[in-house]
């Protein structure tokens, strides 16, 4: 199995984790798991040299040329990157892009199995040419898929978004019947094929304060949310007000809860998760997981950063290729 890092924002905190979690890695016996690493070979030695670790690995400039010792990190060269710590610059957006594209042509490819993306600046990316809202939506483009999840996972909660970066005024206008049932399958198979789960069962939140309250604060649950929930009876329940839905911890009794937008899902969910989050692409034909968090610009070049999120990121990776392959 080979499992791919990206480099992310240079001048964030990505360079820094990653090189914490393949020290890590380094220490652990990976008899199957072959590991690269996508970035400029400075950033990488900067980075490790910084932190004070050995990591044993090789330099090559491309996927093709890596050897097969899982003992040896293969670090796929990007060339060499002129740093700018703690702000977005168009030059770290375009190591952030190049490491992007390198790894999903090995993706679709059939190369590697799965890939962990350190923290991209969106606002960097868009200054080298990035035209995607964020990770999710490049590698389901480059996938050819239009149905996908983002989702994000923890060892206390799995939650799900039906929209994901949209400003708050669009979002009733997106969530329409169609685009919910479609969201809805691709969680149900995510959860049978890429976590096991044989009977799930996920909760909707509404999209409105009670949930409506029947109609009397908006019509979007009683109008398009309730007549699809009705479709998936058994598997799925709702619409539930999120207030009380997270103040009396229902997302213990559900494998996956549906936010209508972001912060919605996301605020319980960080503050459950405390850092230990993985961010995850459900409906996509290869893995990709990413952490939970941004490019931390203020915590840049400090050795302070904690790689728990990207460790779990990897940890869960390398779980569903694995569960994958079985299942072939």
């Amino acid at each position: 199995m080979r499992c791919a890092f990206t480099c992310g924002d240079v001048n964030g905190i990505g360079p820094e984790i990653v090189a914490k979690v393949l020290s890590r890695l380094s220490t652990r016996a990976r008899p199957s798991e072959k590991i690269l690493y996508f970035a400029p070979r400075n950033v990488f030695h900067d980075s490790a040299d910084r932190l004070g670790v050995a990591i044993p690995h090789e330099i090559v400039r491309d996927r093709l040329a890596v050897s097969e010792d899982p003992s040896v990190v293969s670090v796929v060269d990007l060339g060499r990157a002129r740093r700018a710590p703690g702000k977005p610059t168009k030059t770290s957006g375009k190591y952030a892009v190049a490491a992007l594209e390198g790894v999903v042509e090995g993706l679709t490819a059939g190369d590697i199995d799965a890939v962990v993306t350190a923290p991209i600046s969106k606002a960097a990316a868009c200054l080298a040419g990035f035209e995607f809202p964020g990770h999710t939506e490049f590698f389901a483009e480059r996938a050819g898929v239009t149905e996908f999840a983002m989702t994000f996972v923890g060892k206390r909660m799995k939650a799900a978004l039906a929209t994901i970066h949209e400003p708050l005024r669009r979002v009733p206008d997106l969530i329409t019947k169609e685009s919910l049932r479609r969201l809805l399958d691709v969680l149900v198979a995510s959860l049978r094929t890429d976590f096991g789960v044989a009977g799930p069962s996920v909760a909707v939140l509404g999209v409105n304060p009670h949930a409506g309250e029947g109609g009397v604060i908006g019509e979007e649950e009683r109008e398009t949310i309730t007549p699809v929930l009705r479709e998936y009876r058994g598997v799925c329940e709702g619409p539930f007000p999120a207030d009380a839905f997270f103040a009396r911890n229902r997302q213990r009794d559900f494998d996956m809860v549906v936010g209508m937008y972001h912060d919605q899902a996301l605020v319980p969910f960080k503050s459950i998760e405390r850092g230990t989050g993985v961010n995850y692409t459900a409906g996509l034909p290869f893995v990709r997981t990413s952490p939970d968090h941004g490019t931390a610009y203020d915590l840049s070049d400090k050795g302070v950063a904690d790689e728990t999120s990207l460790f779990e990121a990897y940890r869960l990776a390398v779980a569903i290729a694995r569960r994958r392959r079985r299942a072939q």
